[in-house]
């Protein structure tokens, strides 16, 4: 998939739908089996109290990419159900949102995965994999390198915005997202007078309903920019670099002593012209030409091995 190419929001409307019941959330795993892997299908981003170890999950969005679909999936109610309820259909294995979760053939796209992981593995046991990080591919997309990570408030504003004209639907997407993130941010942020609960009233407030949504649907666009920005033979080691540094992030967040307020985590995930990154850039692409000689296909995302 370019990002010149139509994508399901621009010839499909947007539908969202939450999920509350385990027979809706079997009903949304009968479809997930068959989605394509290529580009990724499924986008992920969760919302809670103090997201992490020591809070709790009220809903894990999920956007379906190629039905043009958001699925708020209710932890809140739910709970570990949303996790463990299988599918209806046969299959090899019983297909819950924890299998897919946990599986490394179907991508799942987050942004900034960390404090996801460290949830999902805190609170339901969920070793997350077959992640993309968007954070990490803007990162490693930059033409002008930089010490810090971008949030994704700033990615939208500047690599989408400018983008996707408002007179489009991903342009009101867009415009949309950017009015509820100086909306809804005081009605969840103690700082601002807010409280977390809003994430677990029920009925959901319209506006958290959208909020929530949006973060997940526009990761797709996000996701379309940077990949064009990493296509080409010679950016072979940056897609192996997010790919690895994805997973590295997932154990990072598993690990005992992760600080999910931590300011550190604002630092790039490595540093620009260092000397161990252009050493191991230099053994990539040594890898690669001798795969080459040998016939050896190299999958895309993977270290060069004969």
């Amino acid at each position: 998939m370019s990002a010149t190419t139509p994508s399901p929001q621009e010839t499909q409307p947007l539908t969202i739908t939450t999920i509350s019941t385990t027979l809706g959330l079997q009903a949304l795993l009968n479809t997930i089996l068959s989605l394509p892997t290529s580009p990724p299908s499924l986008y992920v981003d969760l919302e809670g109290h103090s997201l992490g170890r020591n809070g709790s999950i009220a809903l894990l969005t999920l956007y379906i990419f190629p039905t043009a679909t958001c699925h708020l999936i209710d932890i809140h109610i739910l709970g570990a159900a949303a996790f463990t309820t299988t599918c209806t259909l046969p299959a090899p294995t019983s297909t819950s949102l924890k299998t897919i979760l946990e599986s490394p053939a179907i991508p799942k796209v987050f942004f900034d995965v960390r404090n996801d992981a460290d949830a999902l593995f805190s609170l339901y046991g969920i070793s997350l994999s077959g992640i993309c990080d968007v954070q990490v591919m803007e990162y490693a997309s930059r033409h002008i390198p930089g010490r810090f990570v971008s949030g994704l408030a700033n990615c939208i504003a500047r690599d989408l915005a400018p983008r996707t004209p408002v007179s489009t639907p991903v342009g009101q997407l867009v415009a949309e997202h950017q009015v509820l993130k100086a909306l809804v941010p005081r009605l969840f942020d103690p700082a601002l007078g807010g409280s977390y609960d809003v994430f677990t009233v029920r009925p959901l407030a319209g506006e958290i309903l959208r909020y929530s949504a949006l973060d997940a649907v526009l990761l797709v666009h996000l996701y379309r920019v940077y990949d064009e920005k990493l296509q080409g033979g010679q950016k072979g080691f940056w897609r192996w670099k997010v790919k690895s540094v994805a997973e590295g992030r997932v154990r990072e967040a598993m690990g005992v002593g992760y600080d999910g307020e931590s300011r550190d985590k604002a630092w790039g995930p490595w540093v620009w012209g260092d000397r161990e990154v252009e050493e191991e850039k230099e053994r990539w692409e040594r890898d690669l030409k001798e795969c080459m000689m040998l016939g050896v296909e190299v999958k895309d995302g993977e270290w060069p091995a004969t």
